[in-house]
């Protein structure tokens, strides 16, 4: 790899020896590496490594944070990511996260979310309770961070597609945690993406560091008197970590930094991370949560006959949650933190996107079974190598002694993890597998 010359210097004076330098550097030589977080939504991290045969080694900045140690063929087809039991993630990505100190029934922004790694582990620390937007100002990113979170079941999340300014706007200050993982230059990328490297100069550097003092600006506006405001990257530029921090504390009296880490790819495990948290002064409160003026209009609670038939019959819902019918028929299971976090923009997912009515029926969704398929009285479950879960996967039909809507689950150790949905009749069962995700 030929690394770019100011950027060697700018290590060089940042690492001031040259012994340091000089290990920095030969890390290139070596092959990325590679790591995965269990998502504890769904089962808990000893269980999933005892269950897996993968030669692992642990992360170091949480449990559930492992770092693998072999190339493992077609993972991202392996029943157990296809089940949202595990999310792939870069080791040292792990730590901003780990560092935001996140308790169950907090309300947590994710303000450049995609493609959802970091929202998705703080949903895990959430537990269903709470609330968690994941915003996403690129309209493509977002649907890709909406469909992480339906993998994971995440049940209490909000995802948007809008500018900073426009998120603090509609919200002002009523977050516990705000999470700004800034676009960056992507100088911790370049062993995984050659196009990183081509596309680095200083000039670069300079608009990452202007745009990121602008998100923070935004960003800054959404957090509660005694919450936190963590702030991350993946690049090793002084310009867009120490001195972008360095700024905001100068321009912004009402927070202070509480702690500040950087993580090199020849000192941890991973290709290299900066994360600061910073606390904004004041005395602790935190304001109701009310939806906008126009939410009522557009949901409203779903008293369907079709609908509570349906989990009447077929479904237990996870606590809290209840139905709502937004105003394109589609039917969506909010808890009330959800609800009156609801504001007037882009919104691609609230809560749980269960079905949609039509004619009168009511059609259920893959994400409702992915968030609570182990409630359904009717259940399949499969081993992992099985030859029904392979064809189910593929959307073909399986032979099926059920009637009505089925949940189809994988068997990982000894926890049956949710992985769609079929409709059964006359002893077969119909894959309700979504097309785009088959696998043949």
């Amino acid at each position: 790899m030929r690394l770019p010359e100011s950027f060697i210097e700018n290590m060089a004076e940042q690492l001031v020896s040259v012994r340091a330098l000089a290990a920095f550097l030969s890390t290139y030589y070596c092959e990325p590496r590679r790591g995965f977080r269990v998502n504890t939504l769904k089962m808990q991290t000893s269980e999933f490594l005892e269950a897996v045969s993968w030669k692992t080694a642990p992360g170091g900045f949480s449990d559930d944070c492992v770092i693998l140690k072999e190339s493992v063929e077609s993972i991202g087809n392996h029943p157990a990511h296809i089940a949202g039991a595990i999310y792939m993630q870069e080791p040292s990505a792990a730590i901003t996260v780990a560092m935001s100190d996140i308790d169950k029934g907090m309300r947590v922004l994710d303000m450049c979310a995609a493609p959802g790694g970091k929202s998705g582990a703080a949903a895990a620390m959430l537990s269903g309770e709470g609330v968690l937007v994941s915003n996403e100002i690129v309209s493509g990113r977002a649907k890709t961070l909406k469909h992480t979170l339906e993998r994971m079941g995440v049940v209490n999340s909000i995802v948007t597609s809008a500018s900073p300014d426009v998120i603090s706007n509609s919200y002002g200050d009523v977050f516990d945690r705000v999470i700004v993982d800034a676009p960056c230059s992507g100088e911790g990328m370049f062993r995984k993406d050659a196009n990183a490297v081509s596309e680095w100069s200083q000039e670069h550097v300079r608009a990452c560091a202007n745009r990121q003092r602008l998100i923070l600006e935004s960003a800054a506006k959404c957090v509660i008197p005694g919450g936190k405001l963590i702030y991350s990257t993946c690049t090793f530029s002084r310009e867009e970590d120490e001195e972008t921090i360095e700024y905001f504390l100068k321009t912004h009296d009402d927070f202070y930094l509480l702690e500040q880490k950087k993580l090199y790819p020849h000192i941890y495990e991973g290709e290299g991370h900066y994360c600061a948290v910073l606390v904004r002064k004041g005395e602790a409160h935190k304001p109701e949560l009310k939806p906008a003026s126009n939410v009522s209009k557009r949901y409203k609670p779903c008293k369907e006959a079709c609908v509570i038939d349906f989990f009447k019959q077929g479904a237990k819902l996870p606590g809290g949650l209840a139905p709502y019918m937004d105003d394109r028929g589609d039917v969506l299971l909010m808890t009330e933190d959800v609800y009156g976090a609801l504001r007037d923009m882009y919104t691609l997912s609230a809560g749980v996107h269960a079905g949609t009515i039509i004619k009168g029926r009511f059609e259920p969704s893959h994400t409702i079974f992915m968030a609570a398929g182990m409630g359904f009285a009717n259940k399949l479950v499969f081993e992992q190598e099985s030859r029904e879960l392979k064809r189910f996967l593929a959307g073909e039909e399986l032979d099926c002694d059920k009637k009505g809507y089925t949940a189809v689950c994988v068997k990982i150790g000894e926890t049956a993890l949710p992985i769609g949905f079929g409709k059964a009749s006359d002893g077969r069962l119909k894959s309700k597998y979504p097309k785009g995700l088959r696998i043949r």
